[in-house]
């Protein structure tokens, strides 16, 4: 969607593009010379980590190639990760910002407010409030915007990563230094990240991840266009239509569910790797490794997990060999790999065998065989039921 004042931006800049022929152009804007960097690669990602109260707004592009198979309730997350998605962002502060989600058909906007976050289906009316902070949540399109899926990518950065000087070049007509991480892991399927930053205010301007022994980017984001003025309040404020009921929950998706009500807690190391302590997992999910090789384990419900493990097989996913105890299938793309698998076993209750079988779900950026290890793991040593010791 185009404002009447954009619009209008955008005929005067025409207009003068053609009285100076064409030197104020987006094309001609790209070849303005930028100069050499003026940080060092340490300091530009310290400046990207930082970046949460830089005030901006602009029109974002979205492009994944991961092929993810569309598995049960799990909303649009392969939509939003293997096609192309444009997004709109006023961003005021960690606090008061919106994102609308622009699509042939209309928008859905997600606003922060106060103590959560809000969603609005412009075109079915639907309004939604969830916690601003849940341990696990699936991946909305805010997550994927420059700048944060930048600083969600530089969590994982470890000093053990190669970092390297990128050429300086334009994003959106900023001058912008970048930088290269090559994870040092060799689990990871991570072959290396660009990142440009605005090097005025330090705001991710590009980020793009290639998956290991691949040239093709499996996720490219970038703004198309970028202001570093802050908006107004009324831009980020939420816009509940007349007579609407706002929608209250505590789990807005199924990996927030299964954090929550799962019965059984995950080990504290799988396949070889610790639990990590800073990112994702404090209830039924746990999330493994370090760096740029990490893991998330969410185990899932019969009713979630059996129908997603038929969607796996029958989206050409492979049949990985656990045992005669379990049953497991990868799902491999360039840059994620999933497995879903299912286990049984037989536990003792009153004092006689009781046959259980559980589900679980694995994904990350690691390669397939750390995952059929993380599997066979949970095969061979069935999790506790929460409050119980090993």
């Amino acid at each position: 969607m185009v404002s009447g004042a954009t619009a209008g931006r955008w005929v005067v800049a025409v207009a003068v593009a053609v009285a100076v022929a064409t030197a104020a152009s987006p094309t001609a804007r790209g070849l303005w010379p930028v100069g050499e960097p003026t940080r060092d690669a340490r300091d530009l990602l310290a400046a990207a980590r930082s970046s949460s109260g830089v005030a901006h707004e602009g029109l974002v592009e979205i492009q994944g190639t991961l092929g993810l198979p569309d598995l049960p309730r799990l909303g649009d997350v392969a939509a939003l990760l293997g096609g192309t998605t444009r997004a709109r962002v006023w961003w005021r502060s960690p606090t008061g910002w919106r994102v609308d989600r622009i699509s042939a058909t209309g928008e859905s906007g997600t606003y922060a407010v106060p103590g959560g976050v809000r969603t609005w289906d412009f075109e079915s009316g639907d309004v939604e409030q969830a916690p601003a902070v849940t341990s696990i949540r699936l991946p909305r399109v805010d997550d994927l915007l420059p700048p944060q899926a930048a600083r969600r990518a530089l969590a994982g950065v470890t000093r053990r990563d190669r970092v390297t000087e990128l050429p300086a070049q334009r994003t959106a007509g900023r001058a912008a230094d970048g930088v290269r991480i090559v994870p040092a892991d060799p689990s990871s399927t991570v072959g290396h990240i660009d990142l440009y930053v605005d090097r005025r205010t330090g705001l991710p301007l590009s980020l793009l991840v290639v998956p290991r022994g691949g040239g093709i980017p499996a996720l490219r984001t970038s703004f198309v266009d970028v202001s570093t003025t802050r908006p107004s309040m009324s831009d980020v404020t939420p816009r509940t239509p007349p007579f609407t009921r706002v929608r209250t929950t505590d789990t807005p998706d199924l990996a927030s569910a299964v954090d929550r009500y799962a019965p059984f807690a995950l080990p504290i190391r799988l396949a070889g790797a610790d639990r990590s302590r800073d990112l994702v997992g404090s209830g039924g999910s746990a999330t493994y490794g370090q760096g740029l090789a990490r893991f998330v384990v969410l185990p899932l419900q019969s009713r979630t997990g059996r129908p997603a493990l038929a969607a796996a097989a029958n989206g050409g996913g492979t049949a990985l060999d656990v045992g005669d105890n379990g049953e497991a299938v990868l799902v491999v793309t360039p840059l994620l790999n999933a497995v879903v698998a299912t286990s049984s076993f037989q536990p003792e209750r009153n004092g006689r065998p009781h046959a259980h079988r559980r589900w679980y779900l694995l994904a990350g950026t690691v390669d397939a065989t750390t995952l059929q290890d993380a599997v066979q793991d949970l095969v061979d040593n069935p999790p506790p039921f929460r409050g119980r010791t090993r």
